[in-house]
């Protein structure tokens, strides 16, 4: 249903037996983009109003002011979950994860080693979902970081790190279901192209362990299941995090993944968000962003051109 124009996040005047619920979806509306920042769109207007259109209005108003009144917002939390696009893969947007190996890795490991004291490297994928980025981030971490002499491949997939350094890969998600799947690190490969490893290099899966015999779908895809090494599950830490927190639950992070996310969001949770980001990272740490991803960074990060992509500095 369309919006009426001019007045963002309202529907469309309907008969007078739906306008009671329209108002509540639009009640809903707000208490979604306070919650979780989202933006008003007729994609998520149409959602909830195939999810709330056939409740009589009184019981929709009821659960409303249930939910305002949870402090934990339990099925708010849970309609997030079922408004939001949980889909990823290993090694999405290769762009991004060749300027990170190629560049902004390689110039943060050199610039720890030159400084006394313990060297500890902090990655944080912000919206990990099943936590594929999160694994993605810490392979290519132990890479660079053997390519520079301060790790060593002692067996396929199984790194250690020299004396004196740290690797630490954070991921973070609204969703308590995505983030139990993370920890779980079990992995499906499919072959209708949809799977987790749909674009996955090979040489990647010394990182894990192949979990049973494969499986058969109805359609006669063969299914088979990975299970993430513990060698390299050890360097990953997982939790649930609402973006719109003002004060993140980490800090001196090195480089931070944040991407296809800010598209959903409004223009004021964008920028509180960006900060949020920012304040979490070291001075000339670095943040990517979605490739269409377009923020108001507000001098809180600093655009920079690299030869594969735009990536975003700390001052």
């Amino acid at each position: 249903m369309p919006l009426t124009p001019g007045l963002p996040g309202t529907i469309a005047a309907r008969p007078a037996a739906d306008r009671e619920v329209n108002a509540q979806i639009n009640r809903l509306m707000t208490m979604l983009r306070e919650f979780a920042g989202f933006r008003a769109s007729n994609q998520i207007q149409l959602k909830l109003q195939k999810v709330f259109s056939n409740m009589p209005a009184k019981d929709f108003s009821a659960w409303l002011q249930a939910v305002e009144k949870d402090p934990q917002r339990t099925d708010l939390v849970a309609l997030v979950e079922d408004l939001t696009n949980h889909e990823t893969y290993f090694f999405r947007e290769m762009v991004h994860l060749e300027a990170l190996r190629q560049h902004v890795l390689p110039a943060l490991v050199q610039a720890k080693a030159r400084q006394a004291g313990a060297h500890r490297l902090v990655l944080w994928s912000a919206a990990c979902s099943s936590g594929e980025e999160v694994y993605t981030l810490a392979m290519i971490a132990l890479e660079v970081l053997a390519s520079q002499g301060f790790a060593r491949e002692q067996a396929p997939g199984e790194y250690v790190l020299s004396p004196g350094w740290s690797l630490e890969v954070h991921g973070s998600d609204i969703s308590r279901q995505a983030i139990r799947l993370a920890k779980e690190a079990m992995y499906c490969s499919r072959e209708d192209g949809l799977s987790s490893f749909r674009k996955f290099p090979q040489p990647y899966l010394r990182f894990f362990t192949e979990a049973g015999a494969p499986t058969h779908a109805d359609t006669g895809n063969t299914r088979r299941y990975y299970k993430v090494k513990p060698q390299l599950a050890r360097y990953c830490q997982f939790r649930v995090f609402n973006l719109v927190s003002r004060i993140a639950f980490l800090r001196d992070i090195d480089v931070v993944f944040c991407r296809n996310v800010l598209i959903y969001i409004d223009n004021a949770a964008q920028k509180a968000i960006v900060q949020m980001l920012a304040d979490a990272l070291q001075p000339e740490g670095v943040l990517f962003l979605g490739l269409v991803d377009a923020p108001e960074t507000a001098g809180a990060v600093v655009k920079h051109a690299l030869p594969q992509c735009v990536i975003y500095r700390k001052p």
